[in-house]
């Protein structure tokens, strides 16, 4: 039992295989965030409507909310 102490019980290659694909995904979610974040406001910057508009700033303010703990579990 004590001469596999050296052992690696997880392969290193599939580990950094593993870890240079989340990477890449991490870095498409924050553009994708980041996009839509710039896009939204240019939207409403020219965006008026009788109630909709109020009602959609709302809906925003939760979107940026969950845009921003996303952000923090990537980090």
């Amino acid at each position: 039992m004590g001469q596999n102490l050296d052992r690696l019980s997880y392969d290193t290659g599939a580990s950094t295989e593993v870890q240079g694909g989340l990477a890449g995904i991490v870095g498409h979610l924050e553009r994708v965030l980041t996009d839509r974040d710039r896009a939204v406001k240019a939207a409403m910057a020219e965006f008026t409507a009788d109630g909709v508009s109020d009602e959609y700033h709302g809906k925003e303010l939760r979107w940026n909310k969950a845009a921003a703990e996303v952000r923090e579990i990537i980090r």
